[in-house]
């Protein structure tokens, strides 16, 4: 197994102190829908090039597993969509991301698939008891790649 710093490996969160969170709690905190969008089509226009050769080599891959397995290409959609999520959080943390990065996704396959099976289970579990637990399961799940990640 390859030996990788930590700092090469994963997203390093940001240091915040008690203080600065609970100046976010005291104040009032707008939701800008907008706002958010605006900033990560910023984002993206950054690395513009770089997202889409790797949103067709993703798509490429995706479709080849599929057809060599059915329903291979399941096994790695969180990993390839969280190449996204990685290259993101390494913009919003100031750090120039290379092609690489979108990569890094595999790095996390394991828990990502273990999470996906799981998930999946239970979502579907929830759909067959009346729809609503289903859903509520949906939107629950919904940011767990990014805690995983």
């Amino acid at each position: 197994m390859i030996d990788y710093p930590t700092d090469k490996f994963f997203i390093q969160p940001l240091k915040k102190g008690q203080h600065d969170y609970q100046n976010l709690i005291d104040s009032d905190y707008l939701i800008e829908i907008s706002n958010w969008l605006q900033r990560g089509w910023e984002l993206f226009k950054k690395e513009a090039q770089l997202s889409i050769a790797y949103a067709v080599i993703a798509a490429i891959f995706y479709a080849l597993l599929n057809l060599l397995v059915p329903m291979g290409g399941l096994v790695i959609t969180l990993p390839l969509l969280a190449g996204f999520m990685i290259v993101s959080l390494r913009q919003l943390h100031s750090q120039q991301p290379e092609f690489i990065n979108y990569f890094w996704g595999f790095r996390h396959f394991l828990p990502l698939l273990v999470f996906s099976v799981v998930s999946t289970i239970f979502i579907t579990l929830g759909m067959m008891l009346f729809i609503i637990p289903g859903i509520y399961l949906m939107v629950a799940y919904l940011f767990a790649p990014f805690l995983i990640i």
